[in-house]
């Protein structure tokens, strides 16, 4: 088993569906645990998960992924870091009008669970 593993949740509480940009999915480190992807598209009011885990000796697992906002060319962006050392670190970012809460995502196997919000 991975010493590493990163449980993502992206709850999806506005009106538009996500689309996820393929162009924009990447992981840095570490490998996706047993095809558990991000989905390709999230419907208003419901959730989408993935998962990534450490893929070597002394390694962590970092991504980064955007998904489309209906109606428009903007993009929601995540990224996540669980490196082998230090602390794990989490960053997004979206267009006004929108918001991000994060909840959770601390130790080694832990769940992270963003909410994507109307303003």
């Amino acid at each position: 088993m991975p010493k590493y593993i990163r449980h993502c949740i992206l709850l999806n509480a506005t009106a538009k569906t996500l689309t996820l940009d393929v162009q924009f999915q990447e992981l840095l480190h570490g490998e996706w645990s047993n095809g558990r992807m991000p989905p390709s598209s999230i419907a208003p009011g419901s959730f989408g998960k993935w998962e990534s885990e450490s893929g070597g000796f002394m390694t962590g697992t970092e991504g980064v992924l955007s998904y489309i906002i209906q109606g428009s060319d903007e993009k929601l962006q995540l990224h996540w870091n669980n490196p082998y050392a230090g602390s794990n670190w989490y960053g997004y970012s979206h267009p006004p009008g929108f918001k991000v809460e994060k909840n959770g995502g601390n130790g080694d196997n832990a769940t992270v669970t963003f909410i994507f919000t109307e303003t």
